[in-house]
């Protein structure tokens, strides 16, 4: 449970005190980020609104051309670091916390898919943050920054899990006999080739005539 505080006013003042909390730090693309903010109004005036964000950050560094110096010390020396950042989520929330109340606030902020992961290497970073801000007061700003991954992180599977993982992923085999069909019958054919009759017998008679 991450959570943080601010507050307005000074010391001993009247003030508006806030507490937001996060269930995690490590969330995946399409996964739901659920906030609770408790909110201490100790002003005279209620509050009504809030705004949550998920806010992207592109480190990059811009490298200028036509430099005679190589590519590592060209990159050291000549290299402007820049930021770029992008509104990739959010959400508003009206209420009502009147003076001298308080009062809890649920919001959910949902993160697209697809979505870029955080990585880092040596001329690119990409981060993920999300801000909290009560009645567009920038001293009521809460900003917590998250990792955005391919897979959930932080959680340890279970024995439980690990059991409803496998059922969920077992699969009945069918019976490969009902699965495999036999050849088709044949009958056997068998060719019997009858002998031909015997020849005639042929006599010759004294005369040189054939009798059968």
């Amino acid at each position: 449970m991450d959570h943080a505080c601010k507050h307005s006013g000074f010391l001993g003042s009247k003030e508006v005190k806030i507490k937001v909390q996060l269930p995690k730090s490590g969330f995946i693309p399409g996964e739901f980020i659920p906030i609770a903010i408790s909110i201490h109004n100790h002003t005279k005036k209620p509050l009504y609104y809030l705004k949550a964000q998920l806010i992207q950050h592109v480190h990059y560094q811009a490298q200028q051309e036509n430099s005679h110096f190589n590519s590592d010390e060209h990159c050291h020396k000549h290299c402007d670091h820049k930021t770029a950042e992008t509104k990739m989520s959010e959400v508003e929330k009206s209420f009502e916390v009147n003076c001298c109340s308080e009062g809890i606030i649920q919001v959910a902020l949902v993160l697209p898919n697809p979505l870029v992961p955080s990585f880092k290497t040596n001329i690119i970073e990409v981060d993920y943050c999300v801000t909290v801000e009560v009645e567009k007061d920038k001293k009521l700003r809460v900003e917590f920054p998250i990792t955005v991954g391919t897979n959930p992180v932080g959680h340890v599977m279970g024995r439980a899990d690990i059991g409803n993982r496998l059922s969920a992923l077992s699969v009945t085999q069918p019976d490969l006999n009902l699965l495999i069909e036999p050849p088709p019958e044949y009958q056997d054919r068998v060719e019997v080739t009858m002998a031909s009759a015997p020849p005639p017998e042929y006599d010759e008679n004294s005369n040189g005539i054939t009798n059968v």
